[in-house]
């Protein structure tokens, strides 16, 4: 591939436009013709050996339409939301660019407010690509977002940005009921367990230490309960990790118990009344009255 095209691709992130570089038409069609380089979109150009990745299709949209907001599955992974494995069609929202196989464009407006803007990537806000993606992932989204520090004031806020939009009525139940900030299912059936029980006086997610965060927590108990899947929690330096967080939790005076999230899906009236009779024997062992 000629040197001028190779410095052009390596300036625009990785796509060139045949419309904006005049000067170079002449090496695009010969590196069409080898085989080197692949047409993404009309006058739109990447290196055929990355041209299915989403960061160079993310590009070559931009490239197209410097307006466009990349919405959906793409934000989300943009977002580190998702896995690129998890998205096989960009969505964007766009006035001038056409639906195409890995291309999925709607005629939306998306508010200015929940656009964010990354060296040149113009992407739908964390906050409303969640509340976008209620409808196709459910709770799991807002657990996710929440996990990432996605504040649930700020999914509100932008469900309220986008009135009338299909699906609505189900986003704002899902995140009525997402008071609590669950990060996972697990801990999302676990929480509403223990509203069900009646159990109150603990904190979801709370920050012990720097390198403690809470799945439950009763702080006047200095008692934690981790709810724990295989996907966070199954291989051996998660086993590891867990038990000295735990050590370091014992030394500050907490103590840990644990919980498998298969328990918790299970039979979430026993969870909770596991933890209301540990909360009891806890609070006899620091003469703490409990009502």
């Amino acid at each position: 591939m000629h040197a001028d095209l190779l410095r052009a691709l390596a300036a625009t992130g990785g796509v060139v436009s045949r419309a904006r570089s005049p000067h170079l038409r002449g090496q695009i069609n010969w590196a069409v013709k080898k085989g080197e380089i692949t047409r993404m979109l009309p006058a739109i150009y990447a290196h055929s050996g990355e041209a299915a990745s989403l960061r160079i299709r993310v590009r070559a949209v931009m490239q197209a339409d410097p307006d466009a907001v990349i919405v959906g599955r793409a934000a989300a992974v943009l977002h580190g939301l998702l896995r690129e494995s998890e998205c096989r069609v960009i969505e964007t929202a766009s006035a001038r660019l056409h639906s195409r196989g890995w291309l999925r464009v709607t005629r939306r407006s998306i508010p200015v407010e929940l656009i964010k803007s990354d060296q040149g990537v113009r992407v739908s806000s964390a906050a409303l690509t969640v509340v976008d993606l209620i409808p196709v992932f459910g709770s799991s989204i807002v657990d996710t977002g929440l996990r990432c520090r996605v504040r649930l004031d700020e999914m509100k806020a932008a469900l309220a940005a986008i009135p009338w939009r299909p699906g609505n009525r189900r986003r704002a139940k899902v995140l009525a009921k997402s008071a609590s900030q669950p990060w996972s299912p697990a801990e999302r059936v676990g929480h509403e367990a223990l509203n069900a029980a009646g159990i109150r006086g603990w904190k979801a997610n709370l920050a012990i230490m720097s390198s403690a965060i809470a799945d439950i927590a009763f702080e006047e108990l200095k008692l934690v309960f981790e709810i724990d899947g295989r996907t966070y929690h199954g291989d051996e330096r998660a086993f590891v990790r867990d038990r000295r967080r735990d050590k370091e939790l014992a030394i500050r005076g907490w103590q840990a118990v644990r919980f498998a999230a298969s328990d918790v899906f299970d039979d979430p009236a026993r969870f909770a009344a596991a933890v209301r009779r540990i909360c009891q024997v806890r609070a006899r062992q620091l003469s703490i009255r409990t009502t």
